[in-house]
């Protein structure tokens, strides 16, 4: 969990995502919200996927939120993320994807509708703007590895792509 960064590294990481991002104007968050809300969550996430320029097939799974679940319909990690919304932070993980050691590269024909595993905590519907946020830091990590950068798992990294790639701006989602 990141607890203390500074303007500096910040501004560094920005700066290095932007060089090889570019830079996007912010979308209309409204209808990824009011997906999220209707609980179209396989359509929501599919449209974070596009919006953040990912031609991948996003296949949902639910975990459950009960510790007593075997492991197997369990989050596979225990670093949390404080969201700075109280009312919208659950304490625990809500999403997770995983990332194949396969994955193509980015830009390449094999990378169209090649199938990403994201799970989802079963009462991730609770905040739709939070899971759309959610969303698009875990497609944001399948973004970076698709590219081979080096800062692919770095939560402050995944966390600026969305940011510069107008998918979570001035709407609350960030």
């Amino acid at each position: 969990m990141l607890t203390h960064v500074s303007q500096a590294t910040v501004y560094a990481a920005v700066d290095e995502l932007v060089g090889i991002l570019g830079i996007k104007e912010e979308i209309a968050h409204w209808p990824l919200v009011d997906l999220a809300r209707r609980k179209k969550t396989a359509e929501c996430a599919q449209q974070v996927a596009v919006e953040l320029g990912l031609p991948v097939r996003i296949d949902l799974s639910y975990v459950s939120d009960s510790p007593s679940s075997g492991t197997g319909s369990r989050f596979q990690s225990s670093d949390l993320v404080e969201t700075g919304r109280p009312a919208e932070s659950s304490g625990s993980i809500v999403a997770q994807v995983s990332v194949p050691d396969g994955l193509p590269l980015y830009g390449s024909a094999d990378l169209m509708g090649y199938p990403i595993s994201v799970r989802l905590g079963k009462h991730c519907h609770k905040t739709p703007k939070t899971l759309v946020a959610v969303l698009a830091h875990e497609m944001s990590h399948v973004l970076l590895y698709a590219l081979r950068h080096p800062k692919a798992s770095s939560d402050l990294h995944v966390d600026l792509v969305p940011l510069i790639l107008g998918v979570c701006r001035r709407t609350g989602l960030s």
